[in-house]
């Protein structure tokens, strides 16, 4: 390991531009570290998560076909954190085009800015990974030792390297991560099994994506505990044939023998259970089991699961404490709940999750995602958590259109949370079930209806079910609060409620063109005249620098730019926070 006085001297070179900064300080500290410029990769292209084009890194340092290091330079040291914010989004969402190398988590970071440059390693928090710095700077030996863990395509190629070092005793690379692509991988060999089973078609008035992710519910849960007999249960009660479950069984046995079902829990492999849910089930349309007198019919519905790093923004800007209530009506994989659980110190996160946190969906397979993902952060709370089946919109269980969980009505009493959050659907018309009973209950609080848009409906919802002085944020189409067909909602929110934030995004959702908006308030209508609201917009393209020098336009790291917005924000809360009581102004 190299310490920062082993590359002061790099510092105090003087660079005139960027071009120049590498040249000078970039290039050299590779050298330093002893990195071989055949395991160099420049203006490495990844896919845009959010659209279309590619967004580059500005080094991949990679063994074979791993990534072991990205690196991100800024001229000025003002640019650090701006740097580790880009860094760190592109080794989240790390997934190429290039065969030759490996879609993964990237381990470790290089971060360099004027006169600061760091190293930062992966590590698991919630269902987001986190970097965390380094003391010094890991050398390549120590870089091409660790990769070994994640078995590089064609080690034999680096014989005379391979010899030199020594597999890593005590590995500084976290194994979560390892553990997380092992069990993407499994996730993916499973459903791709069950697929192939007919049978779970229309079984319990569930369609096949629903009945399949229950069962890999009851799989996962037995093979954790090594009970064979129970997976061979579970797949014959529902018809599955013997040549799938024999490919299940294969699959299992497999992966047992790479990692223990015990180690097969915890926050990397909730991430990997929700990638693969969204990668598997997001921005297609899907069939929801609606009630037509004694049968049961499919609706059409489309799920649009959040991306992790927006939800993780959206939770920081509530500031969860301790002692805060928190609901999500239309919990979808649960996202929203397992980072609310996590925002709070780990050792009451578990009875934080199962005391204070809520979540609700009308869509069966939704609500077995969620609760699957929570078992996965919390498996001794797994059969604890608060997650229920029921049209967010109302308390009183209604069965005429789908079966509501009669638990959930005191879940759904009126003014009882301090945050509710939330990707709540945003058709141009009410897309939920019991239209009927909807209307006639929102005419009895509010009149006549104007608009019959599933956001007018769960913005209105989410106002009823806070607390006075609690916050609400949502993700709603983009316009929302400036659309001039809302000028009266608008002007009563304004009226009643403390605008915080709202934040502009670009496309953020895989086959759906759709532009949203974070929208942030309070219930709380005292307000300083001087309060500021952060109004906010990420834009879909920048500039950026060609790999030639010039100047040209490509996609937005949308993630690190919101990243960086919610640190503004925080600034914005502070100085509110100087302000007098509105009464008193």
């Amino acid at each position: 390991m190299k310490t920062h006085s082993d590359i002061t001297h790099l510092l105090n070179r003087l660079v005139r531009n960027e071009h120049d900064y590498y040249h000078k300080v970039v290039y050299p500290l590779l050298a330093i570290l002893g990195v071989p410029e055949e395991f160099r990769w420049p203006q490495f292209p990844i896919k845009n998560p959010f659209g279309s084009g590619d967004l580059r890194i500005d080094y991949l340092l990679h063994v074979q076909d791993v990534p072991m290091v990205i690196v991100e330079a800024k001229l000025t040291g003002e640019d650090f954190t701006d740097a580790l914010r880009q860094a760190r989004n592109y080794a989240r969402n790390f997934e190429t085009k290039i065969d030759e190398i490996r879609n993964m988590t990237v381990p470790f970071l290089l971060v360099a800015a004027g006169g600061d440059i760091g190293m930062f390693r992966a590590t698991p928090k919630g269902i987001n990974i986190e970097y965390e710095p380094l003391d010094g700077f890991w050398e390549w030996n120590e870089i091409l030792s660790e990769s070994q863990i994640f078995e590089p395509r064609d080690i034999a190629q680096l014989d005379f390297l391979r010899h030199a070092v020594a597999p890593p005793t005590k590995p500084i690379v976290r194994p979560e991560i390892l553990q997380a692509k092992l069990a993407e991988q499994f996730f993916f060999e499973l459903s791709t099994a069950l697929k192939t089973a007919d049978s779970l078609k229309d079984i319990d008035g569930r369609d096949k994506d629903d009945a399949q992710i229950m069962l890999m519910n009851r799989i996962i849960r037995a093979a954790r505990i090594h009970n064979e007999s129970e997976i061979d249960r579970a797949c014959q009660e529902i018809g599955v044939d013997k040549i799938t479950l024999e490919v299940v069984k294969t699959s299992l046995r497999r992966y047992q023998q790479k990692f223990t079902m015990r180690q097969f829990e915890g926050p990397a492999v909730a991430r990997a259970f929700r990638e693969f849910v969204s990668k598997s089930f997001t921005g297609e349309s899907r069939s929801l089991p609606v009630r037509y007198g004694k049968g049961i019919r499919y609706e059409d519905t489309a799920r649009y699961f959040t991306p992790t790093e927006i939800i993780q923004q959206m939770v920081r800007l509530c500031h969860i404490q301790p002692t805060d209530k928190v609901i999500d009506f239309t919990c979808g994989s649960g996202g929203f709940l397992a980072e609310a659980a996590m925002s709070v110190p780990d050792e009451i996160a578990g009875d934080f999750l199962v005391n204070n946190v809520v979540g609700v969906d009308i869509d069966p397979f939704c609500v077995e995602t969620a609760r699957t993902l929570l078992g996965f952060l919390f498996p001794d709370r797994a059969n604890e958590v608060k997650v229920f089946l029921h049209n967010g919109l109302y308390a009183k269980p209604h069965y005429k259109r789908y079966s509501d969980d009669r638990k959930t009505e005191p879940y759904l009493a009126d003014g009882q949370y301090d945050v509710v959050i939330g990707n709540p659907p945003g058709n141009k018309f009410y897309s939920g079930g019991n239209e009927r009973y909807v209307f006639k209950l929102w005419e009895e609080r509010y009149g006549t209806i104007k608009h019959k848009w599933d956001h007018v409906f769960f913005v209105r919802r989410a106002i009823e079910l806070t607390k006075p002085g609690g916050r609400i944020c949502l993700l709603v189409p983009d316009g929302f609060i400036a659309n001039d067909q809302f000028q009266d909602l608008r002007n009563e929110f304004l009226r009643k409620y403390e605008l915080r934030a709202v934040i502009s995004l670009p496309r953020v959702f895989k086959n759906n063109n759709a532009k949203m908006s974070i929208l942030y308030l309070a219930k709380n209508p005292l307000r300083h005249p001087l309060w500021q609201v952060m109004m906010a917009s990420v834009p879909a393209r920048v500039e950026r620098p060609s790999e030639d020098g010039e100047i040209e336009w490509g996609p937005t790291n949308i993630l690190a730019e919101l990243e960086g917005i919610g640190e503004l924000f925080e600034v914005v809360t502070a100085e509110n926070a100087e302000l007098p009581e509105a009464e008193n102004a």
